[in-house]
């Protein structure tokens, strides 16, 4: 890295009090690191994290003309070094590979852990934000007119990351996709195509492993690889570990001025983790971009003593997901071939949506439901197994498996904390009412799956026996009738902590942002007018599909960023 050395002419400081400093990283944070700096560098932008929000970030303000560094913690994973592997993704680029829990255990996590983010293991789902979420920013108590429906710069901001990500439809639809749209269709709801961000029409039913072609719109082909052409630099195996911030005397005021960060720890199964050495990087920068996440982005503020009144690490979002599992009977064509009913592998996963569960026009507070991409590992996490036997026999079904996936967006919320060692612990159970819209939406996917044609139902549930089998002889409508006594029983049960498999593949809201430091926790009240930014302010979105809605944001934020930038430069 060519390291740019301090103007003494325009870095010293006046008039001011340093209320954090680099050096030793042992802080009262909890981190483990107890080695001073080992390397200065100078930017004019550094930005923790590569996903959704950090690569748009990057890009904006590379080809504005500054000099910005990204700092990545986890790798960077090469196409040509994919393996398609469910156990290889998980530990290359998954958050703690996958096993990453609430703090009670009650919800599991699936998170990006890699060059890229999330953006990189999504399954390319694009909606573009409702107006119903629009409208609630722009109202209290929010109050953020500028996001709001007809808003001519997001608007704006939307159009350019459509086009920059390759958003379009005309997928060729999967068998599990066409069966979810069919279900829809003769049960009279809605149903229909979702956009993607991959420039491949057939695509694969692997992207969640990470795309080979370089289809997929990702950030790390997408808007990093333009921040890079624009002279962005990039630190892979590197983590933000505190913001440094300054506050001017007689002021209330805090700006940043820097950042410490630290090499990544290394896990190696077997070894031990508290010997490992962590080198300490000094990075001065008047412009901080924390996008490293909702489950991350309060962690490093934290860390840093910011805390906004108490807001930030609040009001955390996980759009609870659970799947569904429908068996299909084989024709007499694909027996005797030997090809399964459904061939779940063969095909784009995610291609098709019905929000008839989803109250669209009352505030969007509902279920969505989709075709995910299951694989055995995934599908062992999911699948009922109340009975002995009961998934490896599942299993030998594979080819005749055809999945939903069911996303909430959650009116209740939760909370990111900090353990000893200054590291995400996520408090989190879904409220009531999202729970009740959980089972709405597996009603639905049941009920859609059944009319397509399926002869067996198994819901997420390891005590309660969530399974129904069905006569093909029967007409459709007494199958819909059986469904419909089952569903209820399944009412009458419930979801269940710990028993019903409630997982989450969105998390946001933990920072977000609204027109006062009051009620908000966004930084930039914090530490001045946009000088920390991140992608985790989106109080509530809809559930699918955040990607997007993660790049717009920070694209509309970055473009005020620049304009703060400009500021700076002319006061200096």
């Amino acid at each position: 890295f060519v390291t740019r050395q301090p103007d003494t002419n325009t870095t010293q400081q006046h008039n001011t009090t340093q209320t954090s400093t680099a050096g030793n990283c042992s802080s009262s944070s909890g981190s483990s690191c107890q080695s001073a700096a080992a390397v200065e560098l100078w930017y004019d932008a550094v930005i923790v994290g590569s996903g959704a929000g950090g690569g748009v970030s990057a890009a904006l303000l590379s080809e504005a003309g500054l000099r910005v560094l990204v700092l990545e913690k986890a790798s960077w994973v090469k196409s040509k070094d994919m393996s398609w592997l469910e156990s290889d993704a998980h530990a290359e680029m998954y958050e703690q590979s996958g096993f990453v829990t609430t703090a009670d255990g009650g919800m599991s996590i699936l998170a990006g852990a890699t060059l890229g983010g999330g953006t990189k293991i999504n399954w390319t789902a694009s909606l573009k934000t409702p107006d119903h979420v629009r409208k609630e920013w722009a109202s209290a108590p929010h109050n953020l007119p500028h996001l709001g429906p007809g808003s001519k710069p997001f608007d704006d901001a939307l159009t350019a990351v459509c086009q920059r990500l390759g958003v379009s439809t005309g997928t060729l639809m999967s068998s599990p996709n066409a069966r979810l749209l069919q279900g829809c269709h003769e049960l009279g709801l809605h149903a229909e195509e979702l956009p993607r961000n991959c420039l491949s029409k057939k695509c694969s039913a692997y992207c969640n492993f990470g795309c080979r072609s370089g289809h997929k719109q990702s950030s790390d082909v997408c808007w990093l690889v333009d921040a890079v052409r624009a002279g962005a630099q990039i630190m892979t195996g590197v983590e933000g570990h505190r913001v440094l911030t300054e506050t001017q005397v007689g002021s209330k005021t805090s700006r940043a001025t820097g950042l410490v960060a630290i090499s990544s720890r290394k896990v190696t199964p077997g070894s031990p983790t508290n010997t490992l050495q962590q080198q300490a990087i000094l990075i001065h920068s008047p412009l901080v971009i924390s996008s490293c996440g909702s489950l991350h982005t309060p962690a490093l503020l934290l860390r840093s003593g910011i805390t906004v009144g108490g807001n930030v690490g609040k009001h955390l979002r996980l759009h609870p997901a659970a799947g569904i599992v429908g068996l299909f009977e084989r024709n007499a064509e694909q027996a005797a071939a030997g090809k399964g009913a459904i061939n779940m592998y063969e095909g784009v996963s995610m291609g098709a949506f019905s929000r008839a569960a989803a109250n669209w026009s009352d505030g969007g507070y509902g279920a969505m439901v989709s075709v995910p991409a299951v694989h055995p590992g995934l599908l062992a996490v999911v699948a009922p197994d109340s009975k002995p036997g009961e998934l490896k026999e599942l299993l030998t079904h594979l080819p005749d498996v055809s999945c939903c996936v069911i996303f909430t967006r959650d009116s209740g919320g939760g909370r990111v904390a900090v353990d000893s060692e200054g590291r995400s612990v996520m408090h989190y159970w879904p409220c009531q009412q999202t729970l009740e819209h959980l089972l709405d939406g597996l009603s639905l996917a049941s009920r859609a799956l059944v009319a397509a044609g399926a002869l067996r139902i198994l819901l997420p549930d390891s005590f309660h026996d969530w399974q129904v089998e069905f006569n093909p002889a029967d007409p459709i409508t007494v199958r819909l009738q059986q469904l419909e006594d089952f569903l209820a029983r399944v009412r009458r049960d419930g979801v269940v902590k710990y028993s019903t498999q409630i997982m989450s593949a969105h998390q946001m809201g933990s920072c977000r942002m609204g027109a006062s430091p009051g009620y908000e926790s966004v930084v930039t009240w914090a530490c001045m007018p946009r000088q920390v930014t991140w992608s985790a302010w989106a109080a509530h979105a809809n559930s699918i599909r955040r990607c997007m809605m993660l790049s717009l944001a920070p694209l509309h934020l970055a473009r005020q960023a620049l304009l703060h930038a400009v500021t700076l430069w002319i006061h200096k």
